[in-house]
This record gives structure tokens, C-alpha cells and sequence, in this order.
């Protein structure tokens, strides 16, 4: 296996410039028009080849067809969200690729776009306006946030602490808790508290409290 994998890479770096240039190419327009199928979109193939050769800076001789500000947009996007893959996302550019995903406004429905779903269902819908089939809905916008955790396996000791912080987060636990309190609460030896809160903060259940001194002290991470 490693034999073939150096031959593999031996050929790689010694193929011509141009060849990376074609296999990028092709690669962007398979990904262009299959990522749009999975939306019922179909996007003419001679439209997005030519989007992509622009954009690529390449010339395109014998292409039936032109590009569509739909095909400009998702190549656009594609290029960016590939040839930058060290840059962090941002909920800004989110709802800016989200928008270059609708050039041109639907006239038959309204479509929020560049800015998160408000308070109405959000629906994965089929057929016609007037009589929609609904594939899918999506979780209520109000407890998104206390859903997140809800395949995140923890423990039972895990989740009676949890429970308590979110009964008594204001009150009795004001201050957070420490390995100490969760060694009480969870009737657990002090090498499994400390061990249990790591796993937690981890896992985005806890958060680490300012000023924690010799004795660190966690609080809910909401």
C-alpha cells in the first residue's frame, strides 16, 4: 500500500500544471451540478463549465450555452469555500453564502435571505404553491439551543449534575461548582469529578469560570 501510495504521488508532482488546472475544473463542476440536484436544481452543465472557466481565468472553445447568474453565484461560492479552508466560519458568512445561493429572487415564493430563520417552521417542501407537500420540518427555532446536547453521551452522574445546575443555576450555584461540589453531588471519588468536568467542558456542557485559583470552578455553558 505504501508502494502504490508513493507512485501515486510520484505522478501527481510530476504531472503538468495544466493537469491540476483540468482536475480542479472538472471536480468544481461535478460538485456545482450534483450539489444543486440534491435541491431539485438542475443547472445546465455547459452553463456552469463556462462559470467555472471564468472564474478560473481559462479559456473555453465549442461550450454550447452561457453562464447564469445561478451558476456564477454556486461557482463563486464553491471556489471560495475551497481554496480558503483555514479560515474560520462565521454566522456573517453563512448567511452571506446563503444568499449567493438566490441571485435572482423567486417570484413565486418568499425566500428569507442573508439572515437567520425567524420564528416561523422552517419546511423542505414539494409540488405546488398552492397545495405544498411537506417532506420535512425543522426543530422550532425557540429550544434549538437545548437540543444541541441531546445525542451528547454522558453519563448518569453527568446528566443528575447537569440537571441540578439548570434547576438551581441561579440560585444555589450562583458561583458555579468545582470538583469538590460535583464529587458530592455525583457521590464520586475526586479523581472522577475532575475527570467528569474535563469530559464536560469538552464536550460544550460546562464552561471554565474566570479567577478559578487552585480550586477551577465551571458554570453552564448556555
Amino acid at each position: 500500500m505504501r508502494w502504490l501510495q508513493g507512485r501515486l504521488l510520484g505522478r501527481t508532482e510530476a504531472a503538468p500544471a495544466q493537469t491540476d488546472v483540468a482536475v480542479e475544473m472538472d471536480a468544481l463542476i461535478q460538485n456545482a451540478i450534483r450539489t444543486s440536484e440534491i435541491e431539485g436544481e438542475h443547472l445546465d452543465a455547459g452553463a456552469v463549465r463556462l462559470s467555472v472557466a471564468r472564474q478560473l481565468g481559462l479559456e473555453q472553445t465549442g461550450v454550447t450555452g452561457r453562464p447564469t447568474p445561478e451558476s456564477d453565484s454556486l461557482v463563486a461560492l464553491l471556489l471560495e469555500a475551497t481554496h480558503q479552508p483555514e479560515q474560520l466560519l462565521s454566522c456573517e458568512q453563512l448567511c452571506r453564502w446563503q444568499a449567493q445561493l438566490f441571485p435572482v429572487p423567486s417570484i413565486l415564493s418568499q425566500i428569507v435571505i442573508d439572515e437567520l430563520r425567524g420564528e416561523h417552521p422552517m419546511h423542505v417542501i414539494s409540488g405546488r404553491m398552492d397545495q405544498p407537500i411537506v417532506h420535512f420540518e425543522a426543530p422550532p427555532r425557540q429550544g434549538l439551543e437545548q437540543q444541541r446536547h441531546a445525542t451528547t453521551p454522558l453519563s448518569e452522574r453527568q446528566i443528575k449534575v447537569l440537571n441540578r445546575l439548570l434547576d438551581n443555576a441561579g440560585e444555589e450555584f450562583k458561583a458555579g461548582i468545582n470538583a469538590r461540589t460535583y464529587q458530592a453531588l455525583a457521590k464520586v471519588s475526586k479523581a472522577t469529578s475532575t475527570r467528569d468536568l474535563a469530559d464536560l467542558v469538552e464536550k460544550g456542557c460546562l464552561q471554565s469560570l474566570p479567577g478559578g485559583g487552585r480550586s477551577s470552578r465551571y458554570g453552564l455553558a448556555l
